[in-house]
């Protein structure tokens, strides 16, 4: 998986000047010469873009995934994602070798944006204080089990699930660069990369404050 900086036929490509058929394409060989095969994929038809995606005028399936056969038979429900595009020319892909299992829980996570309401403290100072017996270490669990409780329940009753809000600006995004260009669609999609932008920096900026109970 990687950027093979080629593609393998013309649909793969959109505007720009087509190569010659005679030119040498490295990834045909490669791929004639190992056996292997391409594993496909789902989402957006390409993962270049020259220039801003929601405007671009050449545009190409460049990151690709492939395997030997005996590896895809191995592996038969493996698929690949085309994900969306944040601020670069490339848009990551994602290898999902068992997308059928059972979803898995998901443990708690205390979000870096939280902190940027006030009424974020109070909910924790309020379940901190809430009072238990028993040892310090009983104390400490049961404090640090209502507190994930009551954060839970802020984020998705007050707050708005924020990760709602950051999965609902990726869908958009992904949605304008599936679109033909478009002279709007950059600057439309502009404005939706700068809204994510403010909510992603304050996770990264805050990484340090994350705790996994």
């Amino acid at each position: 998986m990687e950027d093979f900086n080629f593609i393998l036929n013309e649909d793969e490509q959109f505007g720009g000047n087509r190569g010659s058929s005679s030119a040498t394409n490295f990834l045909r060989e490669l791929m004639f010469e190992f056996n292997a095969v391409d594993l496909g994929y789902s989402g957006n038809k390409f993962t270049w873009a020259k220039g801003q995606w929601g405007n671009a005028q050449i545009k190409r399936r460049l990151d690709r995934g492939v395997a030997s056969i005996s590896w895809r038979l191995a592996f038969s429900k493996a698929c690949i994602s085309h994900l969306w595009a944040i601020k670069s020319d490339h848009a990551p892909i994602l290898l999902d070798t068992s997308p059928e299992d059972s979803f898995a829980h998901r443990p708690f996570r205390f979000e870096a944006a939280w902190l940027r309401d006030n009424s974020c403290k109070l909910v924790i100072e309020n379940a901190w204080k809430a009072g238990t017996k028993g040892s310090h270490f009983i104390q400490l669990y049961k404090n640090l089990a209502d507190t994930r409780e009551a954060l839970r329940k802020w984020n998705k009753e007050v707050f708005g699930k924020c990760q709602d809000r950051v999965n609902s600006l990726l869908q958009k995004i992904k949605d304008i660069q599936e679109k033909e260009p478009f002279e709007n669609n950059a600057s439309v999609e502009a404005a939706f990369q700068s809204e994510l932008t403010k909510w992603q920096s304050s996770t990264e900026k805050l990484e340090s404050y994350k705790r996994r109970y």
